[in-house]
């Protein structure tokens, strides 16, 4: 294990990044794991460990092939960093510290550890699009057709700069964003498709609330006979909200939609918005719209 010149022992770890895996596998997400192309864009899912004195009861951590075996006597747990938001607590170092670390992160042991993560995303990434008779399958292979090489980015684009040798380096190039308390836009008109299917799959409580919902699904509906996209995006309206959401953000910036039309979208989605508050706070709403509360509840806290 790494060990900087204050005595703190350090390492990487994938645990965020296989949980993206994990997700994806279940049709959750799945536009975050097609979306991790290179190196830098895993950043944010490798996590900082550190090492502690061992408890008698703790289970034996599996190491990564390229790990040198730890002091014994200690085992990692989580810092609560990724290779992103480290560079708060990395200011706080002494300056031998922030070297050792540099040097570690651009070094063969870790670059080996990136360009394996990288191998490992990709091979799932692979077989996702292998299964296009499954969810995920489907929104695999939805996000690959609508990739464009062109553009270098699809989530959190930060305003990265080209990655280059310097792996340390390239951490400077990524602001952690802290979440905001609102939801973004693609998750709230993902929410509205998804209360628009409740004529579908709920039909008492879409009786309950049929005039909110109506405008929903008449929304929805406008917007696919408008662009064959939205067509295409809403057909997965039975898909985890995070997919739905996942294809907008993906696909919408690239329409190239006229000024009218994204300012009719907008004024629109508030007005069905503001309908769809009570509808939301029913307590009978059903399970499979509970995560629709907070993109709609979301966009009208101050």
């Amino acid at each position: 294990m790494p060990q900087l010149p204050s005595g703190l022992h350090f390492g990487l770890g994938r645990d965020p990044m296989i949980e993206i895996i994990k997700d994806a596998q279940q049709g959750k997400n799945v536009y975050i794991l097609m979306s991790l192309e290179k190196i830098e864009y895993l950043f944010r899912y490798i996590e900082i460990l550190y090492w502690r004195p061992k408890c008698d009861n703790s289970s034996v951590l599996k190491l990564d092939e390229n790990s040198t075996q730890p002091p014994a006597g200690l085992e990692s747990y989580s810092s609560g960093y990724n290779l992103i938001t480290i560079k708060e607590e990395y200011e706080k170092w002494s300056k031998a510290d922030q070297i050792a670390f540099e040097e570690f992160i651009d070094g063969p042991r870790a670059q080996s550890f990136f360009d394996k993560s990288v191998e490992v995303i990709k091979e799932y990434q692979q077989l996702l699009l292998q299964q296009p008779t499954t969810l995920p399958g489907i929104l695999a292979n939805w996000c690959e057709s609508r990739r464009d090489p062109s553009q270098e980015t699809v989530i959190e684009q930060d305003n990265r700069q080209p990655f280059g040798k310097n792996y340390f380096r390239s951490l400077d190039f990524f602001k952690s964003k802290k979440p905001l308390p609102w939801p973004e836009w693609y998750e709230s008109l993902a929410a509205v498709a998804k209360l628009a299917t409740a004529r579908k799959h709920a039909p008492a409580f879409y009786r309950a609330h049929h005039d909110p919902l109506d405008m929903a699904e008449g929304f929805v509906g406008f917007l696919r006979g408008r662009h064959s996209v939205f067509n295409e995006i809403f057909m997965f309206s039975d898909a985890p909200l995070d997919a739905i959401a996942g294809m907008i953000r993906c696909t919408l910036p690239r329409l190239d939609l006229k000024r009218e039309t994204v300012e009719f979208i907008d004024s629109t989605m508030t007005v069905i918005m503001r309908r769809l508050i009570a509808v939301v706070k029913d307590p009978n709403l059903p399970l499979y719209l509970k995560n629709s509360q907070w993109p709609i509840l979301g966009g009208f806290e101050s």
